[in-house]
């Protein structure tokens, strides 16, 4: 008897322990960024990296570089026609400050204006309204493109191959994201079937391949990086990518 009650007491005393350390490791802890910490200035590429905004300005903590999106129909202005200017002035903006950019296009940002080129809408390509992440309450809904249209892939993949002859090696860059596809251009779209349409809006694998072929064709000195690492299956194609892509 003696012993059990030694043993009940022991583990009231470790529970006891338990519930402090844990009650501990909950409470918040004040901490300081250092911009000047030993070994900082020696890999600009990594870090806190905010939003850029030329109207609230830098952001507060230290930081080397900024993100932005660009809707691909601000660049692509016509069937293998480009406008550079919006790329230009966000560089510039950014350069200015003393950090070098990180970006994505899209063609599909829920709440906010589509990014599908002006001239694949006037070819008659299919688009599909939805309601995911409040899309619909907007006043300036997006809508998803028709990914299995072979048209939209030609126009990416020419565009990707335009992109890198213009910006590859362009040391205002840190580094890509290969973007485009899906909501925010994040590689993922939710399973719409809809009546006499394909099963879902999944982009097809053979797609897939042929986007990411380009990036690794047309950028051999900007670093890409792709967003989901299941994106393809192919080893050999991998391969390739691992020379370029940080796959988060």
């Amino acid at each position: 008897m003696r012993r059990i009650l030694r043993m009940k007491r022991c583990m009231v005393l470790v529970a006891l322990v338990l519930s402090a350390a844990m009650a501990g490791a909950q409470q918040w802890q004040a901490m300081t960024y250092r911009a000047d910490a030993p070994g900082v200035d020696e890999n600009p590429l990594r870090g806190f990296v905010p939003y850029s905004s030329e109207e609230k300005g830098p952001a507060s903590f230290p930081h080397s570089m900024e993100w932005f999106y660009l809707p691909l129909s601000t660049v692509v202005t016509g069937q293998d026609t480009y406008d550079w200017t919006p790329v230009e002035k966000q560089l510039t903006a950014i350069v200015g400050r003393g950090h070098q950019a990180v970006f994505r296009f899209y063609v599909d940002y829920p709440k906010h204006p589509g990014g599908i080129p002006a001239y694949l809408l006037k070819a008659g390509m299919k688009t599909f309204p939805y309601e995911d992440s409040d899309n619909q309450k907007s006043g300036t809904p997006s809508v998803a493109p028709d990914y299995r249209d072979p048209r939209l892939i030609d126009c990416m993949v020419k565009f990707v191959q335009a992109f890198g002859a213009k910006y590859d090696g362009d040391m205002r860059i840190a580094y890509l994201q290969v973007g485009l596809y899906g909501f925010w251009g994040e590689w993922h779209v939710h399973n719409h079937p809809l009546r006499g349409e394909p099963e879902g809006w999944e982009i097809e694998q053979k797609s897939k391949d042929a986007i990411l072929e380009a990036y690794v064709e047309s950028f051999h000195r900007t670093l890409v990086e792709v967003r989901q690492p299941h994106v393809t299956n192919a080893r050999n194609f991998w391969r390739a990518l691992d020379f370029m892509m940080i796959r988060c």
